[in-house]
């Protein structure tokens, strides 16, 4: 993920489904913040030029267009969300000491993005 800021006009990109994607969010003073995604070991490269590369991938020109000629204001910052894990306490023949049961699903948290 990284930020760009873009000039006033400029169009939002969008995508079709893929196995890789993107996106921009419009922020404050004229900023993008834009994210690419893939899947397994497709995902986009963590190195400038090869960043904007993998946007030629995706559905429609927008995205490479915006992050090719847009100044570049941050560092890339990749993130990878770590493997999904079910708990079959359900399967259990004796619950662990404790145990409390709840219907609230909860999600891990990445620390250092705050996100969820």
């Amino acid at each position: 993920m990284q930020a760009h800021r873009t000039s006033p006009g400029s169009s939002t990109p969008t995508t079709r489904r893929t196995l890789v994607g993107g996106g921009t969010f419009a922020t404050d003073g004229d900023r993008w913040l834009v994210s690419m995604l893939g899947m397994n070991e497709d995902v986009p490269p963590a190195a400038a030029g090869a960043f904007e590369e993998f946007a030629i991938r995706l559905a429609g020109e927008e995205l490479h267009r915006l992050i090719s000629t847009a100044g570049r204001i941050t560092d890339l910052d990749p993130f990878r969300i770590g493997p999904s894990v079910r708990r079959r306490y359900e399967r259990c023949a004796r619950l662990p000491e404790g145990f409390v049961a709840s219907a609230i699903r909860c999600a891990a948290s990445i620390p250092r993005t705050g996100r969820a």
